[in-house]
């Protein structure tokens, strides 16, 4: 049985899954969770994809490697397809935006999951808000680069789980000023805490970039409060990570 290949992003929150049954929504080519089960990390996959044409390479593959007695594959849209009787660990979300991750996430109050892995392709502060005002807390975080594009990754589990620690110093990130709180939910929490080096690339980058898009707009006579903002929050950002 050849042992599949994970992508640097992927690999990222594979890595994260502590779950022995696991529900890869949006699964797919399945790679995710045919790796989960070959590297004995799961005992049970469900991969679900709302779109039938992934869901059908995502069951070829399985079948290549013979894993269909361990990875069930569910048309579902989001958590729709999900059930308690399903017993799912581990919910992972990667590759789509944090807005629709919300939406799905929402769907969570019926089921017992433990552990969320997510990885999202936009929206990072309106989804670590939002886990926030949830009964999960982020645990975890990690930053991957990966063909020239920067992926936040982070694991939640539910509140009542995590350790004395990581609740008080979550709960010491909510006290911080109004600004301050904005970064923590933009950038992350443990990725600022521990100085990420992918995270302080991507924000030097990203000031150069807001720089440019200013003085672009000041040349032409005109403004952008979006763009100000956005600029502000960067210089805020490099100034509690201590970036020169």
């Amino acid at each position: 049985m050849e042992a599949v290949s994970l992508s640097n992003r992927l690999q990222t929150v594979a890595d994260m899954v502590t779950g022995r049954r696991v529900a890869d929504i949006g699964c797919d080519h399945g790679f995710v969770s045919i790796y989960l089960v070959q590297a004995g990390k799961a005992d049970h996959v469900l991969a679900a994809d709302v779109r039938p044409g992934p869901l059908s390479r995502a069951q070829q593959h399985i079948k290549e490697v013979q894993l269909t007695p361990y990875i069930e594959t569910r048309l579902s849209d989001g958590l729709a397809g999900v059930t308690p009787e399903d017993r799912i660990d581990t919910v992972i979300l990667a590759g789509m935006g944090g807005r629709l991750m919300r939406r799905i996430l929402g769907e969570l109050d019926r089921l017992p999951v433990q552990e969320l892995v997510l990885q999202p392709q936009s929206e990072w502060e309106e989804l670590r808000a939002f886990l926030y005002e949830q009964t999960y807390l982020i645990v975890e975080e990690n930053m991957v680069l990966e063909e020239g594009k920067y992926y936040p990754v982070l694991r939640a589990v539910r509140k009542e789980t995590a350790a004395k620690e990581q609740i008080a110093f979550i709960e010491a990130c909510e006290k911080l000023p109004a600004e301050k709180r904005q970064v923590m939910h933009a950038f992350g929490p443990y990725l600022m805490q521990e100085k990420n080096e992918q995270l302080v690339s991507y924000i030097q980058k990203e000031q150069q970039k807001f720089a440019k898009i200013l003085e672009t707009i000041e040349q032409h006579q005109s403004s952008s409060d979006e763009a100000v903002s956005r600029k502000k929050m960067l210089d805020l950002a490099a100034a509690m990570l201590d970036l020169a």
